[in-house]
């Protein structure tokens, strides 16, 4: 589903998204799993979200991707969202990913590790496209693209700065029940395109990817031209 509108509208419709698949989700289940970016594109939506009534007792947000820095180093997901989301949630609410006390492998481990005592699978992902397409830390043409097995992966040759970096495999995304994508912004004008573009394969587009989960919405401020 394609739902295009104001930035101020979309953001609102993006919480109300997560918040209302998470409450149908726990109908059936003891907990959910979210796994969020980071991202000034996002802040918003997180902002947003804390402010909606949510059982956030039976909620687990896992990141869908963090940079190799500290957890409070300027360009760490973790610190974004836990500055937008606010005070007064459980303390377990955020699962940060922290590779300043540990090696990058270790915590790659530990992190995995939390993920499978939560069920080893993800039941809601939010995403936002990069300007090339890509989502999390998956890009276009990058040999991550071929991981199949359902885990959080290393990388240490990210086309975008810095290098080292922690992300969801293509095969950990696409557990997911429900998927929501963002292109928010001229400057994921393009993107958005190639996103529309048949005739382009996922490796090209990593955004493509959740087209593989069941339920999955994009969420757009700009303008879609026909193909």
């Amino acid at each position: 589903m394609i739902i295009k509108g104001e930035r101020e509208e979309l953001i609102k419709k993006t919480a109300t998204l997560i918040s209302e698949r998470a409450l149908q989700l726990l109908k059936s289940k003891q907990h959910v799993v979210i796994a969020v970016p980071g991202g000034s594109s996002v802040a918003a939506v997180y902002r947003e979200l804390s402010g909606l009534k949510m059982p956030w007792k039976n909620i687990h947000l896992f990141l869908v991707d963090e940079r190799l820095v500290p957890v409070d180093h300027p360009e760490s997901n973790v610190k974004l969202i836990r500055e937008n989301m606010g005070t007064g949630l459980p303390s377990g609410l955020i699962h940060p990913f922290d590779s300043s006390v540990q090696t990058p492998e270790q915590a790659l481990a530990e992190y995995q590790k939390e993920l499978d005592l939560c069920g080893g699978k993800l039941d809601i992902v939010l995403l936002s496209s990069g300007e090339d397409g890509h989502i999390a830390s998956l890009f276009p043409r990058h040999p991550l693209l071929n991981e199949t097995q359902e885990r959080f992966c290393l990388l240490d040759d990210s086309p975008k700065p810095p290098p080292g970096r922690m992300t969801a495999s293509p095969g950990l995304i696409e557990t997911a029940d429900t998927g929501i994508l963002l292109f928010f912004g001229e400057g994921k004008a393009q993107a958005l395109q190639r996103y529309l573009d048949p005739q382009l394969l996922w490796i090209d587009c990593p955004a493509k990817i959740i087209t593989k989960i069941p339920h999955h919405y994009l969420l757009t401020d700009q303008e879609i031209e026909k193909i």
